[in-house]
């Protein structure tokens, strides 16, 4: 598992990178209120990927990893669903662009809306490609794919907003980028030719529970920015929250590589009765995600106002208190993430999917009380408090249904260090780009502290330290 994340997160360090750069240089380029129609043709972009197209993949994933015999044979079904279901939705989204710009408010974002359009059936199918390779385990293959996909989206999008196709550039990047993304994928997958048997019902019927699972989640992720973009109207807002929005998801995007490692894994395990292994699984993961979600929500937290300054400039200085809030949410909403993960690979999403359905009207309610109140904090406030709800929702599922969990006192120390280093970077505050090496020095404080609070011990660093190791080993062989 170690070395499937560590190859996993090096694709995320891209998409954190690259989604960075791009936000930072489009929120200057196109300022506030275009980079909030940005932000929004982004949000149901991903939105529409994860509910209608990435949930089929994953179900792809899930099944060959239960039956790697039959590889082939589910590839291609999954390609022959993803493009009937693409098309659909193509037609859909377009001829329908008018009546969705109607109810945001905002009919000039038609033509956004059709653009956007043209890229789904080409990420449908690029979806089955990647999680194929995420089935049969091949996360290196996975995370070249997702690296150049993400660096080819950046230089594609700055480049056609370069030229002065101003936010139109901006989406034909995205579009450019999932073509690149297709054609690497079907090139990795070329020589899987396993022709066995399998239920395509089966993947049908799992592929519409996670996209029930996924509609859930994606409508908690962004009912606040759009809630904001309805209930504040001045585009602005908008855009300042789709800042704060921009930086507190950077944590989930990192960890994000512990579950796409984490689910063939637990998959397998559970179809061979292995309950030792599942519960070493789940509680290993938890930890590992505590420590990186933890502290980098707590130093984000308190260096809100210099961070925001020094991405996006001056101008969104205004971001800084929701972010300081909305950060901790999103830490929660990790957290849940991942819980959610394993409930899916335990072949019960329906549960995930109660969950999220009570959570829908809850977080709707504390937006429509809470940001006429407190504009985009009361955004951010309704966006933690349902998250915390969510997280003890899943988390005690998962506890109760495998019965493993992180270690108490190992929660707790790792709380109290990154208490410690928040404290220290209020009283000792860093400025500009010294903010950077703030982070680093502070980074290296937590990992002191863990070393004396026991919570690393020696014997973990040897084994991680094999572990890398081993792994660049393996890849100088490879090559």
């Amino acid at each position: 598992m170690i070395r499937g994340t560590i190859y996993i997160t090096c694709s995320r360090a891209a998409l954190i990178l690259s989604g960075f750069v791009l936000n930072v240089i489009l929120g200057r380029w196109l300022g506030p209120e275009q980079f909030g129609v940005f932000g929004i043709i982004n949000s149901i972009g991903t939105t529409i990927e994860l509910i209608l197209l990435s949930s089929l993949a994953k179900g792809v994933s899930k099944f060959i990893a239960e039956n790697e015999r039959s590889i082939r044979s589910i590839i291609n079904g999954g390609l022959l669903i993803q493009a009937i279901s693409g098309l659909f939705i193509f037609g859909v989204l377009f001829f329908g662009a008018d009546l969705i710009a109607s109810l945001l408010n905002d009919q000039e974002m038609a033509i956004y809306f059709r653009m956007l359009s043209l890229f789904i059936p080409i990420a449908g199918l690029a979806f089955v490609y990647e999680s194929a390779l995420n089935g049969i385990r091949y996360f290196g293959n996975q995370a070249v794919i997702t690296i150049i996909f993400h660096i080819t989206r950046l230089i594609g999008a700055i480049f056609f907003v370069y030229i002065g196709l101003s936010l139109k550039g901006a989406i034909l990047g995205l579009i450019v980028a999932d073509i690149v993304r297709l054609f690497i994928g079907r090139y990795f997958c070329k020589g899987l030719r396993a022709k066995g048997n399998y239920n395509m019902k089966s993947l049908v019927k799992f592929g519409f529970q996670t996209a029930m699972l996924s509609f859930t989640t994606i409508l908690l992720v962004n009912i606040d920015i759009v809630a904001v973009k309805v209930l504040l109207k001045d585009g602005a807002f908008t855009g300042f929250y789709n800042a704060t929005l921009t930086i507190s998801r950077m944590p989930s995007f990192m960890v994000g590589a512990l579950g796409v490692t984490l689910f063939p894994l637990i998959v397998k395990s559970i179809s061979e009765n292995n309950e030792e292994l599942t519960k070493r699984y789940i509680s290993q993961s938890v930890k590992y995600l505590l420590l990186f979600i933890i502290p980098m929500t707590f130093l984000i937290s308190a260096t809100s106002e210099g961070l925001i300054s020094i991405l996006y400039g001056e101008v969104y200085s205004a971001s800084a208190r929701s972010l300081s809030i909305l950060i901790f949410g999103w830490a929660f909403l990790t957290l849940n993430m991942m819980f959610n993960m394993i409930i899916l690979a335990g072949d019960k999403p329906y549960i995930a999917v109660i969950m999220g359905l009570f959570l829908i009207p809850f977080s709707i309610v504390l937006n429509l009380k809470l940001i006429p109140i407190m504009g985009i904090d009361g955004a951010a406030w309704a966006a933690t408090v349902t998250n915390i709800v969510g997280c003890a929702l899943a988390g005690g599922y998962v506890y109760i249904r495998f019965n493993a969990f992180v270690n108490f006192a190992s929660a707790v120390r790792i709380l109290l260090a990154s208490i410690i280093t928040y404290l220290i970077a209020i009283f000792y505050p860093a400025e500009g780009f010294m903010l950077f090496a703030n982070y680093i020095f502070l980074s290296i404080v937590f990992f002191v502290l863990l070393v004396i609070l026991g919570e690393i011990t020696i014997d973990d660093i040897m084994n991680l330290k094999g572990s890398v190791f081993k792994t660049l080993k393996k890849e100088k062989v490879a090559v």
